[in-house]
């Protein structure tokens, strides 16, 4: 009886060692979510979806480093931030916004909202650097994708619009653009 009861317990012990093992593996961290990586030797904010990933930000600048930021640092707190958002279902629009008399890119709840006061950092995602245009800077930094071989907006179907501007304010649904953007090859993370 005893003998059984020690096999039993090595059976269960050796099923949760392996259970433990193979929700470890890097095949159970294909899970979505934003981190950073490197693409071409930079900092990348990368989306990682089961499918593959993409490269959603570049990070190139280091305008902020006498601040403490550089690209490295830049990109990790945005990765974070993003991941944050996105894991929370938060992630719905970016805009432009002020916070903290700063030009930011920001969370916003919807087409026409402001930066998402109610959420951590009060929606940041990232400061712009100073003297830049943050319209410009949010349409640049999306379009670069589109430039790159990315698929193209569909000027003819609202329902698949990325981009929308209201008021003069530039606002990018999220939803749409994460789901439109092409997988990359690993090789180039």
């Amino acid at each position: 009886m005893k003998l059984k009861t020690l096999t039993s317990s090595i059976a269960v012990s050796a099923i949760a060692l392996v259970t433990t093992i193979a929700a470890s593996s890097p095949a159970a961290a294909q899970t979505s979510g934003f981190f950073c990586g490197k693409k071409a030797g930079q900092p990348a904010t990368i989306l990682r979806r089961p499918e593959g990933s993409f490269t959603v930000i570049n990070w190139v600048s280091n305008s902020f480093s006498d601040a403490g930021f550089d690209a490295q640092r830049r990109c990790e707190l945005v990765s974070d931030r993003f991941q944050q958002y996105y894991k929370t279902g938060r992630l719905k629009y970016l805009t432009t916004g002020i916070i903290n008399r700063q030009p930011v890119i920001c969370v916003a709840n919807r087409p026409g909202g402001d930066c998402a006061r109610e959420l951590p950092n009060s929606g940041l995602l990232f400061t712009i650097k100073p003297g830049s245009n943050p319209r410009e800077t949010l349409k640049r930094l999306l379009n670069l994708r589109h430039q790159a071989g990315a698929n193209s907006l569909n000027e003819s179907a609202p329902s698949s619009r990325i981009d929308v501007e209201i008021n003069d304010r530039l606002y990018i649904d999220m939803g749409e653009y994460l789901n439109t953007q092409p997988i990359e090859s690993e090789s180039s993370q």
